[in-house]
This record gives structure tokens, sequence and C-alpha cells, in this order.
């Protein structure tokens, strides 16, 4: 089920199998033959130890950034991101609008605290002139710590619809 609401604090059966969901991603493994089933993980998910030039990156669709940070996504993704020790992050479908808010609650602020480093690239359209939080579509590129230090520049899909975001290390 789409929702078409940015996620509150209300629980709701949609919002926990989201939840359920990411979790599921970190314990779960495919194999190459089969097909990519929903909630199942692809590619490697093991947890073997990086070499000094080896970095784990993932995509995610996280259906609507949650506005509270209280909210169970958000533990739910953290834990995850922590689980696969991470490097960067792509969330796609954050469904903010972050023009609505004053700088400091933004996306950047609400994450800062999970890693010693992150760097927090994110873009929505700043041309909706509709009056409300939430807003189809907005993307975020996180990356943490060590990798978070070698970011040389990012950028923003320039048209300002904000569609995609990228980062050069």
């Amino acid at each position: 089920m789409v929702s078409h609401q940015p996620c509150t604090d209300n629980s709701s059966s949609s919002i926990d199998e989201e939840c359920d969901m990411l979790s599921q991603v970190s314990s779960s493994s495919s194999s190459e033959s089969q097909a990519v089933q929903p909630g199942a993980s692809w590619g490697n998910m093991s947890n073997n130890p990086l070499s000094n030039d080896t970095f784990w990156i993932c995509t995610l669709n996280i259906n609507s950034f949650p506005l509270s940070p209280k909210h169970p996504k958000l533990a739910a993704l953290r834990s995850f991101i922590h689980t696969q020790q991470l490097d960067i992050i792509g969330l796609s479908e954050i469904n903010v609008n972050w023009n609505q808010f004053s700088p400091h609650p933004r996306i950047n602020h609400r994450v800062e605290k999970w890693w010693e480093t992150v760097n927090c690239t994110y873009a929505n359209n700043i041309y909706d002139t509709i009056q409300s939080v939430y807003q189809p579509g907005g993307t975020t590129i996180l990356s943490f710590n060590s990798l978070a230090n070698r970011v040389i520049s990012s950028d923003r899909y320039p048209s300002g619809l904000r569609r995609w975001v990228s980062v050069l290390y």
C-alpha cells in the first residue's frame, strides 16, 4: 500500500510492514538464479571485513521519510545502516517538502547524531507552490564516517525539480 501522507507517530499496519521489510532485508539472502521478491535483498549482503579500498553502498525507496524523530521507521533505518555497515545509502521517495521547514529540522539535522561524521545531500522540488509538508518524490544520499570526510562536492538536479542528487568523492 502506498501512503500519500508523511509518516507520523501514529502506528498503522503499512508503517509496521515497511519497518519489518527494512529489518528483513538485513537478514534475508537471495541467490542470483532467484527472482528478487519484495522485501528481499539482492547482491552481497554479507558482513565480511572490508579492505581499505572497498565500501558498502545501498539504495532504498523509503516511501516517505518520517517527520517525527521518534518514529519506528527511523529506528529501523538506523539499525539497518549500522547492521549492514553501510558507508553510503541513497534514499528515494522521501516525500517531504523540506521548503516548509526552517533549516534546523531538515533531514540533515535529523540524522547528524547517528554517526561521528555524516554528509547529507538532499533534494526536493523547490518550485512546488502547494503549501503542504507532503510532496511526492525527493532524494538524498547519506555518506558516513570516513567516506563523509572524502566528499569533494555534491550537486542537485539543476532545473530545480530536484529529481536526483550526486556526490563526488
